[in-house]
Order: C-alpha cells, then structure tokens, then sequence
C-alpha cells in the first residue's frame, strides 16, 4: 500500500472548492454548480504532486451548510 499525504479543500459554501479541486486534477473529479449545496458529500481523488509526491485530495460540502442535513453531518465535522 502506497502512503499518500492526505490533503482536505475545506470553506463556505460556493467558496470554489469543488472549482479549485478540479483545477488541481486537471479533470471534472467535482461537480460544479452555482446552485448553493452542489457538493454534499466528499469526494476523493488520488494523484502525485510534484516535490510532494503521492497524496489524496479531499473536496468537501461547505463547512457553513444550513439545512436539514447539514445539522445532521455535524457531528462529523
């Protein structure tokens, strides 16, 4: 098993992580929406970074999420 440098995109919500994670990738690893919310779950991409080497890529819902769900998820921040 390869040990990868764990690297999380955490902010508000429409702060452009999902944006700035797939400006990172190269790639549409996040879906990107202006619609506040878009992201609601993490998601993970692993790659290499130069002078870093292998690391994993974290893109996370908005830390200041106000619904329902976003009490519920909490806990887990």
């Amino acid at each position: 098993m390869i040990e990868r440098i764990n690297i999380g995109i955490f902010g508000k919500i429409n702060a452009g992580k999902s944006t700035l994670m797939n400006v990172i990738t190269m790639q549409n690893t996040s879906l990107v929406d202006e619609k506040k919310g878009t992201t609601s779950d993490v998601n993970m991409s692993i790659m290499e970074i130069h002078e870093m080497g292998p690391v994993k890529l974290f893109d996370t819902p908005g830390l200041d999420e106000e619904e329902l769900l976003g009490e519920k998820k909490k806990p887990f921040c």
